[in-house]
């Protein structure tokens, strides 16, 4: 069976980097799917990256470590860092 709390607190996650992505980079939300790489899919370059980590750091009132943020390659891949930052 499915854990709600995990889910919701995915959503929120989703939701925020969603919100981010259409204020800074007018990204739709269908486009910021867990699935979609940051840079092939979104075109997000090495500068806009560094602008959306410091957004996220920003609004979730979190630190991402240099070391973290390289393994960030996907929407995913965001929505579990920031779960694991607030958690």
């Amino acid at each position: 069976m499915f854990n709600n709390k995990i889910i919701t607190k995915m959503s929120k996650a989703l939701e925020i980097i969603q919100a981010i992505m259409l204020e800074s980079f007018d990204l739709s939300a269908e486009r910021v799917i867990p699935s979609a790489r940051l840079d092939e899919d979104l075109m997000l370059g090495s500068l806009d990256q560094v602008e959306l980590c410091f957004t996220v750091e920003d609004v979730c009132n979190i630190t991402i470590a240099d070391e973290d943020w390289i393994g960030v390659k996907t929407v995913g891949d965001l929505v579990n860092l920031i779960e694991a930052k607030v958690n």
